[in-house]
């Protein structure tokens, strides 16, 4: 990982010899060789005062190594992250497929309940038709019409 990038300020590679450690516990923090990185202070010009977190191995070539690690493996999360976006896309394009697939099956559940209901309606008033019919064919029988 450059300095650029890096998430804390940094001083200069001289500052690392001139600096005091102190570091909290909730500030525990592993570098990326390794070993802990401890919060320091800058004792030199121009970052005097300045806090950072600096590992031992800072100035060896060690260092420099794991940058550039740290970089491709910087590109490849970029890489992955960018597919990961891509499949995002596509989920939510097809979120929004199902989405309209079922307000149009919701529509037509309201359409067939409205015509379930116009069909029982029209049940039961054949039932109420059937029943008077049969009252009067009674009545017809009873007069001695029929």
């Amino acid at each position: 990982m450059s300095s650029s990038s890096s998430p804390y300020p940094r001083s200069s590679p001289t500052t690392m010899s001139n600096a005091r450690s102190s570091t909290p516990e909730h500030l525990n923090v592993l570098c990326g060789c390794g070993l802990r990185a401890p919060l320091r202070t800058a004792l030199t010009e121009p970052n005097v005062g300045r806090r950072f977190l600096g590992c031992v191995n800072y100035k060896m070539e060690e260092w420099k190594m794991k940058e550039d690690w740290n970089a491709l493996e910087m590109e490849d999360l970029e890489t992955k992250n960018e597919e990961l976006m891509l499949k995002i896309d596509e989920v939510e394009a097809k979120n929004e497929e199902l989405r309209l697939k079922i307000e149009d099956m919701e529509a037509k559940n309201l359409i067939f309940r409205g015509r379930n209901k116009l069909m029982k309606e029209e049940i039961e008033l054949a039932n109420v038709k059937v029943k008077l019919l049969t009252v009067i064919v009674v009545i017809l029988v009873g007069i001695g019409i029929v």
